[in-house]
């Protein structure tokens, strides 16, 4: 896991032992949270890196036995909210602060799910279900689309393409690669 800092501090994720921790620009601990600590894939580890984004630290943690994204106040240490995922699944991707032209959102993967929520309210602003989506990669995107690379141990998988502003459901109708709705690209 990499840190993420700001003017405040840094902020430091420890997966494997589940500690949150925030320090100010001195080194002085400021707080810690248990985010808990639970097994991965093949035994592989942790490696999703916290967000930080207006106050806010959002920590993604998907493993085998549960699967949440939890909003820390980078100040207090508290936990603002927390949105748990439908089933659990590990994965080493990151959190993607998207300031994209519509809004900011929160985008998380793991397995064949891709998930994006409101920074604020942890509310589920859409989905996309069937798709692999990068579980040990970062996402890419720029403020008009958001980029998912495909997971594929044959090589050479397809890479989507999302407009910003999606809502609710956008997975490929019965599975197929054919887009559902305008959000696709």
């Amino acid at each position: 896991e990499t840190p993420v800092a700001d003017a405040n501090g840094v902020v430091v994720f420890f997966g494997a032992t589940g500690t949150l921790a925030a320090f100010d620009t001195r080194g002085k601990g400021l707080w810690k949270v248990e985010v808990g600590a639970y097994p991965t894939m093949q035994g592989y580890g942790t490696g999703s890196s916290p967000a930080l984004h207006d106050g806010k630290v959002f920590v993604q943690c998907f493993n085998d036995e549960k699967a949440f994204l939890v909003c820390i106040g980078a100040k207090s240490g508290k936990e603002v909210w927390r949105a748990q995922r439908d089933k659990p699944g590990t994965s080493w991707a990151s959190p993607l602060v998207w300031h994209n032209e519509k809004r900011v959102e929160i985008v998380t993967s793991g397995g064949k799910l891709t998930t994006s929520y409101d920074p604020g309210s942890g509310k589920e602003l859409w989905r996309l279900s069937g798709v692999d989506g990068p579980g040990t990669c970062s996402f890419g995107a720029d403020p008009e689309r958001l980029y998912i690379d495909q997971a594929s141990p044959m090589g050479n998988p397809p890479l989507y393409a999302l407009k910003a502003g999606g809502e609710g459901d956008l997975s490929p109708a019965g599975g197929s690669l054919e887009p559902r709705s305008q959000a696709w690209m």
